[in-house]
């Protein structure tokens, strides 16, 4: 007799393996499964559905910047200005998240363009835009500065030392002076000292004058970089209300396309609304037979290819219509039955 290693070790590892292969196994048998389209694209709606929040919160933060700038204008009290501008945003936003569904909707189930709500959101997309548009410019110069040189500074540094050189030429005069003059030989550096506080003068003046100038071009690149930047940023929100759009009407078309999907199922399993008003506006002989035909339908769609099993009297496959038949036809049944009973019944075939 051979010896087996029975080990717990190889157990485990046995039974690992199996439920690796068994797992792979699934959810590649899962993946090439047939789903329905709105179990499909479940996660992709759920990602455009977050998508299309944040096209929402970016339109609405724009258009706040703009309608803040021109409120603050004209009303000095911050928290009413705040309120105006919630209230605004909120109205505008709502619209369009309420009207642009709701076009899609009325397309999708009759063919037709709902104009009232087109109109009401193309209004409310078209103030969106403008005030997003318009507080796109205000934007880059709430979020970075000017890097601009300090006039100011270049002054107080200039008249430090001024004042340095002038009590230099103070104190330079109160220690060669006799009787408040000068002799010959400390003027030439008594002149040269106040020479140099002329030439810091000077300089200041031209430090001054530098600054300024390079102020002015610097503000004017800071200018248009600001143009060109809220002109982008106007852009990115006309982009995100065009991407709101086709977000929109991806996630109506996919509940439109559950719901189709839903009714035709529901229609392949029990006879229509339209088939049940045929049938009462027949006469007694031709609803009989109306009647007839849609059970026989109705039976004929619950057949599926999986439901098969033998036939107990002939062993004959069949497929079968509900879980207690047990012969292929009616015919075995009442064969079945003579045989059991020893009684000799006659099969008779109705004709519908």
């Amino acid at each position: 007799m051979k010896n087996l290693n029975v080990t717990s070790k190889n157990v485990f590892d046995s039974n690992y393996k199996n439920y690796v292969e068994t797992s792979k196994n699934k959810q590649i048998i899962d993946f090439f499964k047939h789903k329905p389209f709105y179990q499909r694209t479940t996660k992709v709606a759920v990602f455009l559905a977050l998508f299309a929040a944040i096209c929402s919160v970016l339109s609405g933060f724009t258009e706040s910047i703009f309608l803040h700038q021109k409120f603050s204008l004209i009303i000095g009290n911050f928290y009413i200005v705040l309120i105006l501008v919630v209230l605004v945003v909120l109205i505008i936003e709502g619209v369009k998240r309420y009207t642009l569904p709701q076009i899609f909707r009325y397309y999708f189930q009759y063919k037709e363009i709902d104009f009232i709500n087109l109109s009401i959101y193309v209004l409310a997309v078209a103030a969106s835009v403008w005030l997003s548009f318009n507080g796109s410019k205000y934007l880059p110069s709430m979020v970075t500065e000017a890097e601009v040189v300090n006039v100011e500074g270049v002054a107080a540094r200039y008249d430090a030392m001024i004042t340095k050189a002038e009590s230099e030429v103070e104190q330079y005069f109160q220690q060669n002076n006799w009787r408040g003059k000068l002799d010959n030989s400390s003027r030439p550096t008594y002149n040269q000292l106040t020479e140099a506080v002329a030439a810091l003068k000077a300089e200041k003046l031209a430090a001054e004058a530098e600054a300024k100038t390079e102020n002015k071009a610097i503000m004017a690149a800071y200018n248009d970089q600001n143009k060109k930047d809220g002109l982008q940023l106007g852009f990115i929100t006309i982009a995100s209300e065009i991407a709101l759009f086709l977000i929109v009407c991806f996630l109506i078309y996919r509940k439109w396309r559950f719901v189709t999907q839903y009714i035709a199922k529901e229609q392949t399993i029990k006879p229509s609304t339209m088939a049940s008003e045929v049938v009462l506006n027949l006469d007694n002989e031709n609803r009989k037979q109306v009647v007839k035909t849609l059970k026989i339908d109705h039976n004929e769609n619950r057949k599926t290819e999986g439901n098969k099993r033998l036939c107990k009297h002939c062993n004959k496959e069949y497929i079968y219509r509900h879980h207690k038949q047990k012969y292929c036809a009616d015919k075995c049944r009442v064969a079945a039955y003579n045989k059991r009973n020893n009684t000799n019944l006659k099969y008779k075939a109705t004709m519908l």
